[in-house]
C-alpha cells in the first residue's frame, strides 16, 4: 500500500492516507457505536495548543510566525469588508521592516485616509477611547494588565498638528506605495 499506512487497535482496522490534509481518518467495516468510541479516542487531547501572546524571542521564529500568519489577516481584512461592506487599509511591517499593504476590494488608500481626516479631533479621540476600552477587556479576558495611558499618548493635539502630520503620512504613503510596487 504505498503512500497509505494501517493502524491496528484491538478490533479495529483504520487505513489512512498519509498525504491527505483530512484530520481524521478513514474507517471502513465499523459500526456507528465503534465509530463513537473511536471519535471519543481520537478527540480527547486533540486541540489545538493556546499560544501565550507574547514578543517572540527569536528573530527567527517572529520572521517564521509573520510570514505564516500574514496572508490569514489579509484574509480576513478582505472578508471583513466584503462581508460589511466597509473600507479597510491595512498597513503591516515585517520584523525585517519590509512594509506590506493592503486594501479592501471596494476601497482606496486615499479614501480611507481622507475619511479619517474628516473626523473631528473630538471625534477621533473619542472613537480611539472606545477601541482602547475594547482592546483592555479583550486583554482582561485573557488575564493580561494593560494600561490604557500608554497607548492614549497625545491624543488632544491642535488641528495644525493634525493637519501637518496628515501631509507627512501622505507622504510616507506615496513613498511605500512606490516601494511596494
Amino acid at each position: 500500500m504505498q503512500g497509505r499506512y494501517v493502524c491496528l487497535y484491538p478490533s479495529l482496522f483504520i487505513v489512512r492516507n498519509w498525504q491527505s490534509n483530512l484530520p481524521a481518518p478513514r474507517f471502513r467495516g465499523l459500526s456507528s457505536t465503534q465509530l463513537r468510541v473511536i471519535s471519543l479516542i481520537f478527540s480527547s487531547g486533540m486541540g489545538r495548543v493556546k499560544l501565550k501572546i507574547k514578543r517572540l524571542e527569536n528573530s527567527n521564529g517572529r520572521q517564521s510566525t509573520y510570514a505564516k500568519r500574514k496572508h490569514g489577516i489579509i484574509k480576513k481584512a478582505n472578508e471583513l469588508s466584503i462581508l460589511c461592506d466597509i473600507d479597510i487599509v491595512l498597513l503591516m511591517f515585517s520584523p525585517s521592516g519590509k512594509p506590506m499593504l493592503c486594501n479592501g476590494k471596494n476601497s482606496s488608500i486615499e479614501g480611507v485616509i481622507e475619511k479619517f481626516a474628516q473626523l473631528t479631533p473630538q471625534e477621533r479621540a473619542k472613537r480611539k477611547l472606545e477601541s482602547l476600552e475594547a482592546l483592555k477587556k479583550t486583554f482582561k479576558k485573557l488575564d493580561h494588565h494593560v494600561n490604557i495611558q500608554d497607548f492614549i499618548g497625545s491624543s488632544y493635539q491642535s488641528v495644525e498638528d493634525l493637519t501637518h502630520k496628515t501631509k507627512l503620512m501622505r507622504t510616507q504613503l506615496l513613498e511605500l506605495q512606490n516601494r511596494l510596487r
